[in-house]
């Protein structure tokens, strides 16, 4: 019988982390060795916390601001008056402190978060789901603690599900949606979080979606995947595997349509170790990806593991943070019920080139 692929089973059939690994229930940590076209890294999880201080969550806002991580908001279920407006931070990812309780902003989740001018900066998001309420106030911090409403009313369309990044000490906002029948392909930034610069677009560019992700590597914007609206698909929506970059957000290229992996969305992308890393998301069977690919260019991609240790799960915070990429709560739902856990679990994974692998027989 052939073996079936880890990283596309079912939700409900997937092996647990434990499992996973092949150690008992308690073990946290561990290195799988790499897939055969990936022998360029040692990768080595290890589970920081099982149940964080701040409660179960997805959506949350995860960024590294004065040399701390930082969780910000976030929603327990999908139902309304389960939406945070917490702000937490840790020094280590083990100990965390609760800045406030309950922050001027609205409760909320899926918002833009990010550092910009030396301040922490909150944007829109989605407040509930019935009736949807898609929020694009501005907020800002000099220290997580004092917010400073800057702008009550953004000049364009509050949404959720989006993309955001700084690049060249600009913020930069795109796509998204404001329901399940509306997306959008702008492009919008700002130098000062406060003034908004709607880009101009030179030549092509990507398609409206939402679900899609963002990061600032190399000198240029990248923007992955994602999902567009397709009466012509199961569920209504298909699952992009595409790759676009820019300089400077008005004009793009696309890198690869399709990319060697999957068709997904509600993934992460983080620059670590001198690389582009998309890790996880759902793909368009609404299975969980449970895969990290690799780049330095955003053509050609490495597959680094088709089975990383942590649960299957969207929404949940990626960082790159003291030499390590921590994965912070998200949510999980087995599929078809769509029911399941939010979490509030921390993982890390640590990639070794094989220069940096401790040589066989030797002790550290």
């Amino acid at each position: 019988m052939k073996k079936k692929d880890p990283s596309l089973l079912p939700r409900g059939e997937r092996p647990k982390a434990a499992d996973t690994l092949g150690l008992g229930a308690a073990a946290s940590e561990a290195a799988l060795p790499p897939t055969a076209d990936a022998e360029q890294f040692m990768l080595t999880y290890h589970k920081v916390l099982d149940s964080a201080p701040w409660s179960p969550r997805y959506g949350l806002g995860a960024l590294v601001f004065r040399d701390r991580l930082w969780v910000l908001g976030g929603t327990g279920t999908a139902q309304n008056g389960t939406q945070f407006n917490d702000v937490w931070s840790s020094e280590d990812g083990t100990h965390w402190r609760q800045e406030l309780a309950s922050a001027p902003w609205q409760p909320r989740w899926n918002h833009a978060t990010f550092v910009l001018g030396a301040k922490l900066w909150v944007i829109g998001g989605l407040a509930s789901v019935d009736p949807i309420h898609n929020l694009n106030d501005i907020w800002s911090s000099p220290d997580g603690r004092r917010w400073t409403l800057e702008v009550p009313d953004a000049p364009w369309t509050g949404r959720h599900v989006w993309a955001w990044t700084t690049h060249r000490k600009r913020a930069y906002l795109l796509g998204g949606a404001t329901d399940g029948a509306h997306t959008y392909q702008d492009v919008l930034s700002s130098d000062d979080g406060i003034h908004w610069r709607l880009a101009t677009i030179h030549g092509p560019w990507f398609v409206e979606r939402k679900y899609h992700a963002a990061a600032s590597y190399r000198g240029r914007i990248f923007l992955a995947a994602g999902i567009i609206n397709d009466d012509a698909e199961l569920y209504g929506s298909r699952y992009l595997s595409d790759v676009w970059s820019s300089e400077d957000g008005r004009s793009w290229s696309c890198l690869a349509s399709p990319a060697p992996w999957p068709a997904r969305g509600a993934h992460g992308l983080v620059v670590y170790n001198g690389r582009l890393w998309l890790v996880g998301g759902e793909l368009q069977s609404r299975y969980y990806a449970m895969d990290m690919w690799s780049t330095v260019d955003g053509r050609d991609w490495r597959r680094e593991t088709d089975r990383f240790a942590w649960r299957g799960r969207t929404f949940g915070g990626l960082v790159a943070f003291k030499k390590r990429v921590w994965i912070l709560g998200g949510a999980h739902r087995d599929w078809p019920k769509r029911d399941g856990p939010s979490l509030n679990d921390i993982w890390t994974f640590e990639a070794r080139s094989p220069e940096q692998r401790p040589c066989p027989g030797r002790h550290r």
